[in-house]
């Protein structure tokens, strides 16, 4: 992974899956890092209990790792992200 001193650099998404997908934990990890509060959120205008946003959110973050293969790269990463979450969300 790139880094600027001990930090991961910012890199693009598409840059990010593309190493997911040779199984770099490190990208898994930023990605992760990156879209956890955002998804939380989102996850929380379908289920109102946060114990249970936190299940879904961790079952739609193993879904989009699991899957990662089948990520269109013409589309944005988080609108997959995104999808996966609200499906497991209504699943739920």
């Amino acid at each position: 992974m790139e880094k600027t001193g001990s930090k991961p650099t910012n890199l693009e998404d598409i840059r990010l899956v593309e190493m997911a997908l040779k199984k770099d934990q490190g990208a898994f990890t930023v990605l992760l890092a990156k879209y956890r509060e955002p998804l939380m959120s989102h996850i929380l205008k379908y289920v109102s209990v946060v114990e249970d946003a936190e299940d879904v959110c961790q079952r739609s973050f193993e879904k989009a790792f699991m899957n990662i293969d089948r990520y269109n790269s013409q589309y944005a990463f988080s609108t997959w992200l995104y999808n996966i979450a609200r499906n497991e969300a209504i699943d739920h």
